[in-house]
């Protein structure tokens, strides 16, 4: 009986999902505060702000400088943002020093969000550092440890400094660092916002460009539901207890998933992480503990994407871990709509 009334939800669903999803693009507007510093005096700051549309997938793009701007005596050459409120800050940017030794803050828009507790987060940062005046070129961080960037959530909490300042006797060099190193770690605190800076001194006449993304990924009941069968109970639990203690997990198998928060140990906040979520459906893909036109409209959202990686699986829809939304993820959605609990 239940199967016959899973394929008959199918259905349904499938129908509702030819159909358009009402909210459409929303329109925003984000900004980049830009600051300059030569040290001559000719210090300024400047925001550039954009006003755009979301995309299919939640996300601001916004190139907001496209030709060449002077502040303070330094020169904006590109300046683009992509915001998600999913959360998710990224920054695009390129810049020339002055005659002097120029300090540049490049600072992303805050970017709010209802509260997240303990969820994961990632972050990286690339430089691309260039010799343009023939005599070597030099970039300086200037946050902690000499780093480049840094990830901030709820206001001033680091999540990460990254990118530490280098030097090239000419020509052009690229370096990057993330963190954590592959896949995402727990911040164990309650989020409500992140925002990303980059900042540094980079020698006279030399340019720069560089990108960053900060995401913020809630845990979702998927996280624990180790064999993928839609539901996070004993069969998971033996597969966890299977590597209860072991401290030799590394990506990308992170022992077969038990190691939830990626520390390398499945140990005892890992088995608070399961009891969270024990026997909590992974298709309440909203959390609200229960599952309706809700979720389906996040699901719809993501219907057929095909690029689902962790730790977001769009946006937690890619319920089986397949890398895409499919008939398979709408079938797990069916077994369990409707359902409160």
């Amino acid at each position: 009986m239940k199967k016959v009334s899973t394929i008959c939800v199918v259905v349904v669903l499938l129908t509702v999902l030819a159909l358009p999803i009402g909210a459409g693009a929303c329109q925003i507007r984000y900004s980049i505060t830009v600051t300059a510093n030569d040290g001559t005096g000719l210090d300024a700051t400047r925001t550039f702000s954009g006003t755009g549309q979301t995309d299919e997938k939640g996300y601001f793009k916004c190139e907001l400088v496209n030709s060449e701007q002077t502040i303070g005596g330094a020169a904006i050459e590109s300046l683009k943002l992509r915001i998600n409120s999913d959360p998710e800050v990224d920054i695009e940017f390129g810049v020339r020093a002055n005659s002097s030794a120029t300090t540049f803050s490049i600072l992303s828009d805050v970017v709010t969000f209802p509260p997240l507790v303990n969820p994961t987060a990632s972050a990286s940062a690339g430089i691309v550092l260039t010799d343009r005046s023939s005599a070597g070129a030099t970039i300086t961080g200037l946050f902690p440890g000499g780093k480049t960037h840094q990830a901030r959530y709820n206001g001033s909490a680091v999540f990460a400094n990254l990118l530490s300042g280098f030097s090239i006797p000419g020509g052009t060099l690229a370096e990057e660092e993330a963190q954590p190193l592959s896949g995402s770690r727990i911040i164990n605190d309650t989020l409500t916002s992140i925002e990303s800076e980059f900042y540094f001194t980079l020698s006279a006449g030399d340019s720069a460009s560089g990108t960053s993304t900060f995401e913020v990924v809630p845990l979702r009941p998927m996280t624990v539901d180790l064999n993928h069968d839609g539901i996070p109970n004993f069969q998971d639990f033996s597969i966890f207890a299977a590597f209860w203690q072991n401290a030799s997990c590394s990506p990308p198998d992170w022992c077969q998933g038990s190691d939830f928060d990626r520390s390398g140990i499945v140990d005892i906040n890992d088995l608070q992480i399961f009891a969270e979520f024990w026997l909590w459906p992974v298709a309440d893909i909203d959390m609200d503990r229960a599952v309706n036109f809700t979720d389906y409209a996040i699901f719809a959202d993501n219907w057929l994407y095909q690029n689902c990686a962790e730790p977001d699986w769009c946006e937690g829809t890619d319920f089986d871990h397949s890398g895409s939304v499919d008939i398979l993820d709408l079938a797990r959605l069916a077994d369990y709509w409707l359902m409160q609990w």
